[in-house]
């Protein structure tokens, strides 16, 4: 078995290899990676530290893959109903379009189907990663990331014309 302090370490090993801006979700990923080896790990596989680094490489690169594809985002770039690209930030934040932070509450409630979806956008507005959503929700950050798909893929149809708003 590893310790906690060896997960830690092999984790901490694995993110120092990306970028900083993304290193606390990869890091995440990586730990998550460990632990889930340690719980398949089997003796005759080998060394348990080296089957333990090569999930964690794993978990950490598939999330760096999803973190490259966009997750919702308030700097995300959608196109609207006229073909134009528009950043979620700019649609609704922007006093001059008459929506300001009316349209934000507005959109937000749009989006979100339940408690914990407006508690996700909340969070994410604030600047939090999809790591710190989990762990205020007490929940897996796949768990996160698939309600942040659903999301998204909702904002897109809403920022289309596909959804009628209001």
């Amino acid at each position: 078995m590893l310790a906690v302090e060896e997960v830690k370490k092999i984790a901490t090993l694995v993110a120092m290899r990306f970028p900083e801006e993304i290193r606390e979700d990869v890091y995440s990923a990586a730990v998550e990676g460990a632990l889930t080896a340690v719980r398949r790990y089997n003796p005759q596989k080998g060394d348990i530290e080296a089957y333990a680094f090569s999930y964690a490489k794993g978990y950490a690169f598939k999330e760096w893959h999803r973190l490259k594809s966009g997750h919702l985002s308030l700097n995300y770039t959608y196109e609207d109903k006229d073909g134009d690209e528009v950043r979620l930030e700019e649609f609704v934040g922007d006093e001059d379009n008459g929506y300001g932070e009316v349209e934000v509450r507005l959109f937000v409630s749009e989006l979100a189907q339940d408690e914990e979806d407006r508690k996700i956008l909340s969070l994410l507005l604030d600047g939090a990663s999809q790591s710190e959503c989990a762990r205020a929700l007490g929940k897996p950050r796949a768990w996160v990331n698939y309600r942040l798909r659903r999301l998204k893929e909702k904002a897109e149809r809403l920022l289309t014309g596909e959804v009628e708003r209001f």
